[in-house]
């Protein structure tokens, strides 16, 4: 969104305060809305209007949407989705697996929910990762791809390259970040990199177990400097007030000129978990969307199980995202990865 910078006459001035109050108000009835960019009076979009894929629209709603897109097998379950869109319009897919504690890969073709079987491309080798590796975050570069990823208790975050995406070689001997702040509650795990427009790298991660997201940046996406708690947990009574947890990162650019970092991350109150939104103009200072939780769907029934929305990660520009997420469905009963698309177009 574009605010004209000119000075206006007090009647125009009045008159466009009014119709911006009235978008405002209009707007926040149908779950969107503009967080401030700065006292310049420039603006950018807030939350999205998120609709959840539904995989089996032959299927009754009844007991909450039939989401799961890539289904856990019988005593394991899916973690930590990353998605990436290749060249051909195909996306892969990462995520983590509980029963093997490694990370695996699929790909589906452009515009299909039809998933290859899976194939493990990371596993934990290395004695600090605590025997498990998850919560994959890929970028890519002019060598191929480079990877940050979590280990076991939240021991540490660690960094990989590849040339394919599927054969991996580890940053030998020591992570690249490990928990050292009292902020980070002796746990960084889930990082979420992105690179700003003057080519720094950028993470977000979780600290201590949902206690909150640091942030970080680097040159070279292996010497990381903090630059400290982006997000702690919520107020007494507020959607995230019992965890923030498991961020993913984009930096995108706004109307003026202006990078924008924005995160979308796992938030709990009581029982129930759903996904916000917040901003930030330099990485450090971060405010909450007004309108979270972006993503969120009660358990139908009164139950206290099903319709969870759970470490998103999103890919994609605005009007074309998409937002990756663990989910969970009742009829039938599954456990898996699911998607929303941002239908703000």
């Amino acid at each position: 969104m574009h605010f004209d910078t000119a000075r206006p006459g007090a009647s125009d001035s009045l008159r466009r305060s009014t119709v911006a109050a009235l978008l405002v108000l209009a707007l926040g009835g149908c779950g969107t809305g503009i967080f401030p960019e700065s006292s310049e009076g420039l603006g950018f979009p807030g939350t999205t209007p998120w609709v959840k894929v539904d995989q089996r629209p032959d299927v009754s709603d009844a007991l909450g949407i039939q989401v799961v897109s890539l289904a856990a097998s019988l005593g394991d379950e899916l973690r930590d989705p990353c998605a990436i869109a290749l060249a051909d319009g195909s996306r892969a897919l990462y995520y983590a697996s509980s029963a093997s504690r490694s990370i695996w890969r699929t790909r589906a073709a452009a515009g299909s929910f039809e998933w290859a079987r899976g194939a493990r491309v990371l596993s934990a080798t290395e004695s600090w990762e605590r025997g498990e590796v998850r919560g994959l975050s890929v970028l890519e570069r002019e060598e191929g791809l480079v990877a940050w990823y979590g280990a076991g208790a939240g021991a540490g975050i660690g960094r990989a390259v590849s040339s394919d995406g599927i054969r991996w070689t580890k940053e030998p001997g020591v992570p690249v970040l490990t928990p050292s702040e009292s902020w980070e509650a002796d746990a960084v795990r889930a990082p979420a990199v992105a690179r700003a427009s003057d080519g720094r790298l950028w993470m977000v991660y979780e600290v201590g177990e949902g206690a909150g997201i640091g942030a970080a940046w680097s040159d070279d996406g292996i010497e990381w400097r903090r630059t400290g708690l982006a997000l702690g947990r919520g107020e007494t009574g507020s959607w995230d007030a019992a965890r923030v947890a498991a961020p993913s990162l984009r930096v995108e650019i706004s109307a003026a000129g202006r990078d924008v970092f924005r995160v979308w991350y796992e938030g709990m109150a009581g029982n129930d978990h759903s996904i916000g939104e917040a901003g930030s103009y330099d990485g450090t200072a971060w405010t909450r969307s007004p309108y979270n939780p972006v993503l969120a769907e009660s358990p139908p029934l009164g139950l206290t199980v099903g319709a969870d929305e759970r470490e998103p990660w999103v890919i994609g520009e605005a009007g074309s995202r998409e937002l990756w997420f663990v989910a969970r469905q009742l009829d039938p009963l599954a456990q898996g990865i699911g998607v929303a698309r941002d239908e703000s177009s």
